[in-house]
């Protein structure tokens, strides 16, 4: 099976050690690189292609949300987790992020105290990582059973998302949500309605 491979683009050596203290405890993750600031960030992504990215937003020579930009810009399929301390304390500069293309964002330890006290922040991030991998696309899928949970498998290619004639009654309200990875679609959606 193939590893997820991961860049990590902060300027904290601190939380770079954290970060991948907490990526080596997961058989299923390479981190491939950490880079210390944006530009470096971007160069890293160009020269190793890796699956997820884990992006700071403030750091210098090039903050994360320019790196970002030239991420998506470079591949418009990035895979870009934002996690710093605005991502709770900012939240415009975080949909901004969202808005550009991140796929999801996790609030850092923002000191010692939090950092020791990890867990959350640990099983947060590394259930992101292993859920926003790429997947081959649904196009692609033929008689295949894709793992939706490690309890639950459906067989895709026997799965309708809708009945083959339409509902004959009109909604008064409709709900859209999304989980990890779909607020850039729920972006996308809510700019064509």
């Amino acid at each position: 099976m193939k590893k997820c491979t991961v860049l990590h683009v902060d300027d904290s050596a601190v939380i770079r050690g954290v970060i991948r203290k907490i990526l080596e405890s997961d058989p299923s993750i390479d981190l491939v690189a950490s880079a210390r600031n944006g530009q470096d960030g971007v160069d890293f992504y160009k020269k190793f292609s890796p699956d997820v990215v884990i992006m700071d937003i403030e750091m210098p020579v090039m903050d994360g949300i320019t790196a970002l930009e030239k991420i998506i810009a470079n591949d418009k399929d990035a895979k870009v987790i934002m996690c710093s301390t605005l991502s709770v304390a900012n939240a415009d500069i975080t949909m901004r992020a969202m808005k550009i293309g991140a796929v999801d964002y996790i609030a850092k330890p923002s000191n010692s105290s939090e950092i020791s006290g990890a867990d959350e922040f640990q099983q947060r991030l590394l259930f992101l990582v292993n859920n926003i991998k790429p997947k081959r696309p649904l196009g692609n899928v033929t008689h295949e059973t894709t793992s939706i949970s490690p309890t639950l498998k459906i067989q895709t290619s026997e799965y309708e998302l809708r009945n083959r004639h339409p509902a004959s009654w009109m909604p008064s309200i409709i709900a859209v949500g999304s989980s990890t990875g779909g607020p850039q679609a729920l972006f996308d959606f809510m700019t064509g309605l």
